[in-house]
């Protein structure tokens, strides 16, 4: 059975498969446990979704009948940025394709 991907730019009103109101976004890493963090935890308007990340995790989730959603491709990034304070030390993820193993000194080590 082929699961429907439902994506949306912003955090959708209403679930696209039950249509409740009960939506969650997704927080994942490591969190700062800051009392906001904490209050919507509580609240229903944010769920842990662990350290594991793929870099195809969706952004929201319904309380109701656990549906996630995805961010769109087309404005993901302004929305990420607007959402999270920025990094001093941002640590990208690289794809392991891209790493070069070879040293550039010419050296063996």
């Amino acid at each position: 059975m082929e699961m429907k991907r439902f994506t949306a730019r912003s955090k959708p009103e209403k679930c696209p498969r039950c249509g409740s109101a009960r939506i969650a976004r997704i927080q994942y890493g490591l969190p700062r446990f800051s009392p906001e963090l904490r209050r919507d935890i509580e609240a229903g308007r944010a769920v842990l979704g662990g350290c594991m990340i793929s870099g195809d995790d969706p952004s929201w989730v319904c309380r109701d009948c656990g549906t996630n959603v995805w961010m769109s491709n087309k404005g993901r990034r302004d929305d990420r940025q607007s959402r999270e304070a920025p990094d001093e030390n941002p640590d990208p993820i690289l794809d392991p394709e891209e790493i070069d193993d070879e040293p550039e000194d010419g050296l063996e080590y």
